[in-house]
């Protein structure tokens, strides 16, 4: 294979068709600017020049790189991670602690438990992790794997899941001055007391201990990063710039307080920072799916009475109404947690509502006992007469209906004497005559049509007669 052609020309010698690139056929001018001022022409010689553009640009990437390699190498050579990095006995490391809120997961009712996925960014200072960026090429940060340093035990107190510490060890940012800043994610779950008097319009309030587990106070200071020297209250002590908006609830406030706390196994104080979470819950979904189908239901219980008692369906629609609200309660027992400190406020009312219709059921079971009663089964106390038909229609704005005559005490036909003058026609169609002056004598009437208990025990003033051919000759 032939060798290609390579032709170096200094920038004086070049001629005016090479300076301007105007070569004829595949002849090009590849130009590279190198150190020593000189420039490469070659005839189908491209490969060559893209080496050396290559190694032009990497030479610059290598030295920074080598230059990040000697910075990591020269900081964590001989470095003991596991020993606190403070410089004399006396002085104690102070651990600065914010948590980056992202989401609220979840707030199980139930179990009273809260799931967030927070960022937990803690900053110290490590004396051994400093160096002069004039000596390493200016490079004044520097991203290490979090395992090859010293790290605070910083773990969450009320921890409901098991894993009090960060799960995923992420990378640690050192910067020259020795400054260190450690964010890893991490999804907590945290134990949470649960009020729920006032479900579903209630506020709960939730809280996040976070604290070293084995330095006391004397040699790690655990403050919050926006925490003043005056004051151990930070508000807002969460950063909620990148929360995701939860569809259960909305977060009202977020202070942080650090506490000074001694445990009766130890004499030394150990410090901790309380995150509250105070949020509220958002109604819709419970006034729709919940409230209103427990208050239409209920209002179907006062319907019981406008049914009419010979529908027969009145203790039915009792009892539907009653079957309704007891799956509402028990779907609001799966709901709330088992507590006997206090009863929900729809716990209250659908209890309050299940008792009324079971009165109701007792009320309508009595009214169609006393509606499907007869003359023939049972007759009308005293007291019940008196206190239905006297004494309630004057209260109540009832008239009594007036006594229609029974059809039984009307003769159908009734026969006189003509020519007799003891005789006069009555009003009503009736001839009637006084019993004591009855001219002939009255045969013995039958006492089947004549009853006696008919007109209380006495017969009456005046008597029908009976036909011609009945009387006593």
């Amino acid at each position: 294979m032939r060798p290609p052609m390579i032709k170096v020309l200094t920038t004086a010698s070049r001629s005016p068709h090479q300076k301007w690139g105007l070569h004829k056929g595949r002849e090009r001018d590849y130009r590279v600017k190198s150190n020593c001022n000189y420039w490469i022409i070659g005839i189908d010689t491209e490969w060559m020049c893209h080496l050396c553009i290559l190694w032009t640009r990497t030479s610059a990437f290598r030295s920074e790189t080598f230059t990040f390699q000697q910075v990591h190498e020269s900081m964590t050579h001989g470095l003991k991670r596991l020993v606190l990095p403070i410089e004399r006995d006396p002085y104690r490391l102070i651990v600065n602690e914010t948590v980056d809120c992202f989401h609220l997961i979840n707030l199980n009712l139930k179990n009273q438990i809260m799931t967030t996925n927070v960022w937990v960014e803690q900053e110290w200072r490590d004396y051994k992790l400093v160096w002069d960026p004039d000596d390493y090429g200016g490079v004044k940060t520097l991203h290490v794997p979090s395992e090859h340093i010293w790290l605070p035990d910083i773990v969450l107190y009320n921890n409901a899941d098991g894993n009090y510490e960060v799960t995923i060890m992420t990378k640690a940012i050192l910067h020259y001055m020795g400054r260190v800043t450690w964010k890893p994610p991490a999804i907590y779950k945290s134990s949470c007391e649960i009020d729920v008097e006032y479900f579903p319009f209630d506020e709960q309030t939730c809280f996040m201990k976070f604290g070293s587990w084995t330095y006391d106070g004397f040699m790690v200071d655990l403050q919050h990063i926006g925490q003043k020297s005056d004051s151990n209250i930070v508000d807002p002590g969460i950063d909620l710039q990148q929360y995701y908006i939860s569809v259960e609830w909305d977060i009202l406030k977020v202070p942080a307080i650090r506490n000074e706390k001694f445990y009766p196994c130890c004499a030394e104080p150990y410090y901790d920072i309380y995150f509250n979470i105070t949020m509220r819950r958002k109604t819709l979904f419970y006034t729709v799916n919940l409230i209103i189908p427990c208050v239409g239901i209920s209002f179907l219980s006062v319907l019981v009475f406008y049914l009419p008692s010979d529908s027969g369906e009145k203790v039915s629609l009792c009892i539907s109404i009653l079957l309704s609200l007891t799956v509402f309660f028990l779907l609001l027992a799966e709901i709330i947690p088992p507590t006997s400190l206090a009863v929900p406020l729809l716990g209250k009312y659908l209890l309050f509502t299940m008792i009324l219709v079971t009165l109701s059921v007792m009320v309508t079971i009595g009214v169609l006992n006393v509606n499907f009663r007869s003359p023939s089964t049972h007759k009308m106390a005293p007291w019940v007469k008196k206190i239905f038909i006297d004494f309630l229609p004057k209260y109540l704005w009832v008239e009594r209906p007036l006594k229609e005559p029974d059809e039984d005490e009307i003769p159908e036909e009734v026969t006189t004497v003509p020519g007799d003058p003891s005789f006069t026609p009555s009003s009503d169609g009736f001839d009637k005559f006084p019993f004591d002056d009855a001219p002939y004598d009255i045969p013995a009437i039958p006492s089947s049509r004549y009853d006696a208990d008919r007109y209380g025990g006495h017969l009456p003033d005046h008597l029908a007669l009976p036909p011609p051919n009945c009387r006593t000759q």
